[in-house]
């Protein structure tokens, strides 16, 4: 298996590649297993948080080699926390990547944003089917 890889989603990496949101929606919704986003939702992400700094929400993106692997976003201050709680979700990875480490990579990724935003807790978008292996690993 190639490296992996996780990189927050930027301007620069659209601009390298106009079909990204749309790369990126299709691998989402493959894994979810039904229509979760949009090409457009996808772009507006990106658009909103250009790793900067000082971006609330971000979209990390997992990489195998040149191969989108998997996505997660991570918000410092959403407004369903309270103050310091900060929150990661739209975890997805690839079908055929699932297994391999691409989902733990991109939470570390969250979390560790997160910490060092100063978030003292942390909240997981999470659907729990009773019985799936890899909801119960969770």
């Amino acid at each position: 298996m190639a490296e992996l890889r996780v990189e927050i989603s930027t301007l620069e990496l659209l601009a390298k590649d106009a079909r990204l949101p749309e790369r990126i929606a299709h691998m989402i919704n493959d894994a979810y297993g039904y229509r979760r986003v949009t090409a457009s939702e996808v772009r507006n992400r990106v658009e909103k948080s250009d790793g900067s700094c000082c971006a609330n929400r971000v979209l990390h993106i997992a990489w195998c080699g040149d191969q989108l692997a998997g996505c997660c976003s991570s918000t410092v201050q959403p407004p369903f926390t309270c103050c310091g709680c900060g929150h990661w979700g739209l975890l997805s990875v690839c079908p055929t990547m699932q297994g391999t480490g691409v989902a733990s990579a991109l939470i570390a990724a969250a979390e560790d944003r997160l910490a060092q935003a100063g978030c003292i807790a942390v909240q997981i978008e999470y659907e729990y089917r009773e019985g799936d292996e890899f909801c119960e690993r969770l």
